[in-house]
């Protein structure tokens, strides 16, 4: 076996334990920020737990060409846990309808991933971390998307009149 087959069979292992802790987690009822959170936690305790070279090498392999070929994001245990979170959250009311909750399980963990890849000497690594969750939750929040939209109305729909009026205004000249 390739260095990358024992990283993934490690990876494996760990992300089913992790899983299984959110899960448990999770079936206290918290909100979605709350429960990314504890995903934060359980992930940089791994780190503590394998060192920075070996949590590395094994954050690295998510981005990695030579990654042994898998079943997938589905196949994933902490996509799946975080998703059911997401998905509970959503059918509670307390996440936008729109959201696809394994697009954003997905999303989240790689983001924190390269976060955690890149970051891991930085003095001010926590205060990232916690802007990560931060504008991640944000972006889950049923109220903050018409407030996004409502803000983007105004500015998107005179651009695109200016442009629909200038492309009018080019045909003109051209004819």
């Amino acid at each position: 076996p390739t260095k990358e087959h024992v990283l993934v069979e490690l990876e494996l292992r760990e992300s089913e334990r992790i899983a299984r802790q959110l899960v448990r987690f999770a079936s206290t009822g918290p909100d979605v920020e709350s429960t990314l959170r504890e995903a934060i936690r359980l992930v940089l305790v791994l780190e503590q737990r394998l060192g920075a070279i070996l949590f590395k090498e094994f954050l690295a392999l998510h981005f990695s060409q030579t990654r042994p070929a898998d079943s997938g994001p589905d196949q994933q245990a902490v996509i799946i846990a975080l998703a059911a979170a997401i998905e509970r959250a959503k059918s509670a009311g307390g996440v936008d309808a729109s959201v696809n909750a394994t697009n954003s399980a997905v999303f989240f963990l790689l983001g924190l991933y390269a976060l955690l890849t890149t970051t891991h000497q930085w003095p001010a690594r926590g205060a990232l971390i916690e802007d990560y969750l931060r504008g991640t939750s944000n972006s889950f929040d049923p109220k903050r998307h018409y407030g996004m939209a409502h803000y983007l109305m105004k500015h998107v729909w005179p651009a695109i009149g200016d442009v629909v009026v200038k492309g009018r205004e080019a045909m003109d000249w051209l004819t």
